[in-house]
């Protein structure tokens, strides 16, 4: 009995007269691939810009893949050799570093402050003598002594003896 249901629920599309019959068309339209061709002249190509097809750019991109591969195959290959070259590298920076470091230790041990600050105490107390004497450029010898000279008439004119009572 479910399929009397099942019959009654389907419904059916009324039949109209608004769509017409197929039919097969009165004139026939000429299909487009069957109207004459036009005819074109064609030339030969002119001798300028002849572009030739080249397969640089390609070569240049295998090779680049091809040596991409190989380093990759290498790597794979040497892994652990590699790694063993960049240890003893390491352990080498490190030697070098440690070394640097104690010679540095053994130099701060071997400074002394007092000798120091003497030594720049007497840098400091050095007299600098110049190049030159009026304008002449002589031997240091010379150039102190018209120094002390100098230094002598002053304290001479300073020191002059007065008469006292």
């Amino acid at each position: 009995m479910p399929t009397r249901d099942l019959i009654r629920n389907i419904i059916e599309i009324p039949t109209t007269t608004l769509i017409p019959p197929l039919q097969e068309p009165i004139n026939r339209l000429p299909i487009q691939y069957d109207s004459p061709m036009l005819e074109k002249s064609l030339d030969l190509p002119t001798n300028e810009r002849i572009i030739e097809k080249q397969a640089v750019n390609m070569i240049r991109i295998r090779h680049k893949k091809m040596k991409k591969h190989k380093r990759k195959k290498f790597r794979k290959k040497m892994k652990f050799v590699l790694e063993k070259i960049r240890l003893k590298r390491r352990q080498k920076k490190e030697k070098l570093f440690e070394a640097e470091l104690t010679a540095k230790v053994k130099e701060a041990e071997a400074f002394d402050a007092k000798e120091y600050v003497n030594e720049k105490l007497s840098i400091l107390n050095k007299k600098i003598l110049p190049r030159t004497f009026r304008g002449e450029i002589l031997p240091a010898e010379m150039i102190k002594q018209f120094l002390d000279e100098k230094r002598a008439r002053k304290e001479a004119k300073r020191n002059k003896p007065r008469l006292t009572l």
